[in-house]
């Protein structure tokens, strides 16, 4: 507002015009000077997966680092990490997606007793709490996983998010019917497979098999870690490239 010859302020009249085109225009400056990025509508969403013997919170901590490195998208979308307990307790919490009778490995078992409490649990989790945008499961629920896959292609099994990452996968035995099957079309969404050379509980040749089924969508991050899910700043590259490829 301009200052009127004698000193006197005219407010009543100019200042009540700037107040209405400020109330008029400020809506659009905001909007042309906040981000793309902050206007973002949701979080990219993973659901997590633990191996065997493992607790939702535990793994959490562990994978601590992975959260920190991955909290948002090179784009600057947030990242939401969501982690499940898998039902079966095998000793004081700890759990597992199924049980095997002594001695026998996941990659031998003919049947994998009580996975279809397990599958019931991942479907009303996805239903209640997603979708989400990515699935990650370490050792037994990598290979959970490979058979939810195998299921979501085939079957009509619900849970379907378009990135999965397995690390540390072992052969499905008990699901290699479908899953070989599955081969035949791949799994219709993008899959990671990261697995080590050094790997002495699950053969890395088991990931690899199992990278061949999942068809053009899947791709590989090979480390020397062993049986991890690998954290560091390649892995964590690795992993945004792959969620985040679009």
């Amino acid at each position: 507002c301009e200052e009127e010859e004698g000193g006197e302020w005219m407010g009543g009249l100019f200042c009540s015009h700037c107040l209405t085109l400020l109330a008029i225009l400020l809506p659009c400056v905001l909007s042309f000077s906040v981000p793309p990025v902050c206007m973002s509508s949701s979080p990219f969403k993973v659901l997590v997966l633990h191996g065997k013997g493992d607790t939702k919170d535990n793994f959490g901590s562990v994978l601590q680092p992975l959260q920190d490195g991955l909290n948002r998208s090179p784009a600057g979308r947030e990242v939401q990490w969501d982690f499940l307990t898998a039902p079966h307790e095998i000793a004081p919490n700890r759990f597992a997606w199924w049980t095997l009778p002594t001695g026998v490995r996941s990659f031998d078992a003919l049947e994998y007793t009580g996975i279809d409490e397990s599958f019931k649990v991942i479907e009303e989790h996805w239903a209640s709490q997603g979708p989400y945008d990515c699935i990650l499961g370490h050792s037994q629920g990598a290979i959970i996983l490979a058979a939810i896959l195998a299921k979501a292609s085939l079957e009509g099994y619900p849970v379907k998010p378009p990135y999965n990452i397995l690390c540390g996968a072992a052969w499905p035995k008990p699901f290699e019917g479908i899953v070989n099957k599955m081969g035949k079309a791949g799994a219709g969404v993008k899959t990671l497979h990261s697995y080590s050379p050094q790997d002495t509980i699950n053969p890395p040749d088991h990931a690899k098999r199992i990278q061949e089924l999942c068809g053009d969508g899947s791709s590989a991050y090979v480390h020397g870690g062993g049986h991890i899910v690998p954290m560091d700043g390649e892995a964590i590259k690795a992993f945004s490239d792959f969620m985040f490829a679009e």
